[in-house]
């Protein structure tokens, strides 16, 4: 279910992009939700390592910089700076495209026209064109009124019908028969029919204004200071597994941070190291002049010059893992917060841990969790009343991965049982002889716990 976009739309996502100011890019994003008469508002502040991500930029170029600087005199001459990376080319390097253009080094660059570039000089020019710092993506999924009329049907449940805890299990049993690949986990291809979940990658980007940048079916997103009628959310890029929530009658929010390998710069840039560890021979060394006929030549002929600092056709081991740093850096500089409106979506109201599937757990939750949302009152079944489900993902650059595919919680060894990772062990995931699982299963619901497992370690001590 991983659903991916093309390098032709995330190009078109740069071309539309306004670069943020440093002021800009240290202010909160701030996604206002309207939803009848009522305005909710979540400002979302970012910092890596204690600092806004804005000032990442500043860091980055200085990385690139020093990259150039030959002979660390904290300036560059002619030489070491005869051909510099292209700004268009710099702005590729989130999106997986390692390996930018080589410019000569254009007059404006040096301000005072001394023949020397200072860092503040160098700094200016790719501030001025270069994409780095915070962007923001957001669009509506499709099919939501396709899946919602898909999901009822397999219920076999009309909106007003009458319902209880027994008529939820007997629904939820009939969705359960829909698990054609036996994996105990209802994706929404098995609901409906070739639907690839989220479906969508956004291609609206935010760019920095402290006036709303874009609209789309009452939802706009600005950059401005948070306010006390705001839902203030403070996200630091170096936590693991940050998930925040907030619901409401008329909005649900789910914000998770994105596993850093799972960018597009970071898989592309294994592949470099690949071929490089490849195509190197026993001194670590690639030759310009011994490409011809290797594997990946056309990449191989573009690295060497881009990363071979002393410009002597020879790129080392050493050379490109100072190339790596810069690489690493500028990614780094780039966060993406990308925000998926699914509207009214019931598969995604019930699906709380946004992996794209549906457990065991949350088909047995599906009561609880449409009464807190207002779906179940009065005994009735009202899929009208399910708040607006509202997906934000916050990751270094554009990721391969909008669902939440962070681990499940326990040791290793229950972990690697819990193949579809919904936090309990099914006894077709557990290896061992039935006794042995009952003797776990504490409360006898038919799955392993870790409440279980910690309640059957306590009794063998």
């Amino acid at each position: 279910m991983r659903c991916v976009r093309s390098l032709m739309g995330i190009a078109l996502v740069t071309a539309l992009s306004g670069m943020l100011c440093a002021a800009e890019a240290d202010l909160p994003t701030v996604v206002a939700v309207t939803g009848g008469d009522t305005v909710e508002t979540w400002a979302l502040t970012i910092t890596a390592e204690g600092q806004p991500v804005g000032s990442r930029r500043s860091e980055a170029l200085a990385a690139l910089f020093r990259f150039y600087d030959i002979n660390d005199d904290q300036q560059l001459d002619q030489s070491e700076a005869v051909e510099i990376a292209s700004p268009a080319g710099l702005r590729q390097l989130p999106l997986g495209r390692l390996l930018p253009t080589m410019v000569k080094r254009p007059s404006s660059i040096d301000r005072n026209e001394d023949g020397v570039l200072m860092q503040e000089e160098f700094q200016a020019y790719y501030m001025a064109s270069s994409q780095a710092g915070l962007w923001v993506t957001c669009d509506v999924t499709p099919r939501t009124a396709e899946m919602n009329h898909a999901l009822l049907q397999a219920m076999q449940i009309e909106p007003g019908d009458s319902i209880d805890q027994e008529r939820i299990q007997i629904a939820m049993a009939r969705l359960a028969t829909l698990d054609t690949n036996a994996d105990e986990l209802i994706s929404p291809g098995e609901i409906l029919s070739g639907h690839i979940y989220p479906g969508i990658m956004p291609i609206r980007m935010v760019s920095g204004s402290d006036a709303a940048v874009d609209s789309i079916r009452n939802m706009s997103v600005t950059r401005r200071s948070a306010t006390a009628d705001d839902h203030q959310w403070s996200i630091d890029l170096d936590q693991a597994d940050v998930v925040l929530n907030s619901h409401s009658k008329s909005t649900s929010v789910r914000l998770h941070l994105a596993e850093a390998d799972a960018s597009r710069a970071e898989v592309a840039l294994n592949d470099l190291v690949s071929q490089f560890v490849s195509g190197a021979g026993d001194d670590d060394e690639l030759k310009l002049s011994e490409v011809a006929g290797m594997q990946n030549q056309v990449d191989v002929q573009q690295l060497i010059p881009l990363a071979d600092r002393n410009r002597d056709d020879i790129l080392s081991a050493q050379e490109f893992d100072q190339w790596q740093a810069v690489v690493r850096a500028y990614v780094r500089s780039v966060v993406v917060v990308t925000i998926l409106d699914f509207e009214q979506n019931l598969f995604t109201g019930l699906d709380e841990n946004f992996d794209g599937s549906l457990s065991s757990q949350e088909l047995a939750d599906a009561l609880q969790t449409w009464s807190q949302d207002g779906v179940v009152r009065g005994g009735k079944f009202l899929p009208a009343e399910l708040p607006r489900q509202l997906r934000i993902v916050v990751s270094h650059g554009p990721c391969q991965q909008l669902l939440d595919q962070g681990s499940s919680e326990g040791p290793p060894w229950f972990q690697a049982m819990d193949r579809n990772r919904d936090g309990r062990i099914s006894r077709d995931e557990f290896p061992a002889s039935s006794d042995s699982f009952t003797n776990i299963d504490r409360d006898g619901d038919g799955y392993l716990s870790l409440k279980d497992v910690a309640a059957a370690m306590e009794d063998d001590r």
